[in-house]
């Protein structure tokens, strides 16, 4: 289950560190307008902050990390992304990897601007 606000929860479907299923609202429909634009935000976010591992090797999902950041490429193949592609958009102008003491890690990256 994926709560974005107060009384906005989504369902997650699939079996284990897989990116097959899908998000899904309440009435079981598939989130659209702003609220598909939130999950999505939160799937890239969560995609570029990763230290895992998911992919697909045939028929089996391969994976490796920590189980947070497996979950969190999985959610991403979910929203229909692909971790590789997105993490291909960004350029990575640095890193700071998570650590139990700090509960936190971080990516910075650099934002392509196009001038007019």
């Amino acid at each position: 289950m994926v709560a974005l606000a107060p009384g906005e929860q989504y369902q997650v479907t699939g079996q284990g560190y897989s990116g097959e299923g899908k998000v899904t609202d309440e009435q079981n429909q598939k989130p659209s307008g702003a609220a598909e634009q939130r999950l999505k935000e939160l799937a890239k976010a969560g995609i570029i902050c990763n230290e895992g591992r998911l992919k697909q090797a045939g028929e089996q999902w391969e994976h490796s990390g920590d189980a947070v950041d497996v979950a969190l490429l999985a959610f991403g193949y979910k929203m229909g992304y692909d971790p590789n592609e997105i993490k291909k958009e960004i350029n990575v102008a640095g890193e700071i990897p998570f650590e139990s003491e700090r509960r936190y890690a971080a990516v910075f990256i650099e934002k392509r601007v196009e001038l007019r």
